[in-house]
């Protein structure tokens, strides 16, 4: 459900999927959602989202729609007894979320939400150095990135995405801006036992020792 750019990224996925049909597709714009049941092979092509979920036919179904548009689909699915992919957030508040879960809970359907890059090479190979211990002690690891293909004020109105933050001060930068930064992190960089830089363009904090010095983090960024 949901045949937009992401939409027909999973519909790709699916039918990459050894032992996967697809059914039905839907999306309320009659032409993506026709050009899905080609890509794809379904059997029809719906505008109305809560029709796919209630064909007799369908295990299991995939929400790519709005993000305003989650909750209810989540519900449907789950009062159907269809097994649930939904991309994240499940809602967006609170109230909504815990609503949702408890249905979940009560009906007791399979529902996964898709956590972004949760298996990327470039964050598992990250991952797996930090529990080596080969960064250093770090206090801090924010990783950011963009969706150049989507129109930041789209997405503000229909995705729930909070606004982009203005870019912290740098010198000197405040302990309130890292939480979890320990005494003397606050000092101005170069100064502190703690240096923050950037690794592939993604703010990082460190423990000063090795990739404490300019050199140490050039090797650093050349073994990533």
């Amino acid at each position: 459900m949901g045949l937009g750019r992401m939409g027909e990224t999973h519909l790709r996925n699916l039918g990459a999927i050894s032992g996967v049909r697809v059914v039905v597709v839907a999306d309320p714009q009659a032409e993506r959602a026709e050009r899905g049941r080609v890509m794809s092979g379904a059997e029809s092509a719906l505008t109305e989202p809560e029709k796919a979920v209630e064909h007799p036919s369908v295990d299991a179904v995939v929400i790519v729609t709005p993000t305003d548009t989650h909750a209810r689909l989540i519900e449907a699915a789950a009062n159907a007894g269809k097994a649930v992919f939904s991309e994240k957030p499940i809602a967006l508040d609170l109230a909504q979320t815990q609503r949702v879960v408890r249905l979940v809970q009560e009906r007791n359907v399979p529902v996964q939400l898709g956590f972004m890059r949760r298996y990327y090479p470039g964050y598992a190979k990250a991952k797996a150095k930090i529990e080596a211990g080969e960064l250093g002690k770090l206090e801090t690891f924010r990783a950011l990135s963009r969706d150049t293909a989507c129109s930041w004020r789209r997405s503000l109105r229909h995705c729930g995405r909070a606004a982009p933050r203005p870019p912290a001060p740098k010198t000197p930068w405040k302990r309130s801006a890292w939480p979890s930064l320990p005494p003397g992190a606050g000092a101005r960089t170069g100064r502190s036992r703690f240096q923050r830089f950037k690794l592939n363009n993604v703010p990082a904090v460190i423990d000063k020792g090795e990739f404490g010095t300019r050199a140490g983090r050039n090797n650093l960024k050349r073994s990533l």
